[in-house]
């Protein structure tokens, strides 16, 4: 190994033990803060900015939010509601112009103190629909 390497195991191993000992409030808020410092975005679908009303229906309890941006790949739900990782939801929304409200399930894969990450829970065929329907309706 070189000497660079060794520092940069020594270094991720150092990280590593810092973040182990930190509770997991503190965990999620230095994620957040990573997470807007130039990291690559991993998402598979552009994510557009919308300002719409969601409702949603959990095992428990029902709510209301609004999505803050929306692709084909799944939304972001500003709401105070406390959600579970991996919990599955059912929402409904309507786009803009549109008569019918969209019908989607979905599973929690983030979350933060405003709201959660939502990827939707569907088939590539309905993916089409839905990014189809974004685009469609991409001047909100």
């Amino acid at each position: 190994m070189t000497d660079d390497m060794l520092n940069d195991k020594g270094i991720l191993i150092q990280l590593v033990t810092i973040i182990h000992r930190m509770s997991p409030e503190e965990r999620l808020e230095l994620f957040n803060d990573l997470a807007g410092k130039g990291l690559t975005d991993r998402r598979k679908h552009n994510r557009q900015a919308v300002d719409l009303s969601v409702s949603f229906n959990r095992m428990i309890q029902s709510g209301d939010g609004k999505i803050e941006n929306l692709s084909a790949g799944g939304l972001f739900i500003r709401t105070h509601k406390d959600f579970k990782l991996g919990e599955t939801i059912r929402m409904q929304f309507t786009l803009p112009s549109e008569e019918n409200p969209l019908i989607a399930t979905g599973k929690v894969i983030r979350k933060e103190v405003d709201g959660v990450g939502v990827e939707f829970d569907v088939s590539d065929f309905e993916t089409g629909l839905i990014s189809s329907l974004i685009t469609l309706h991409s001047d909100y």
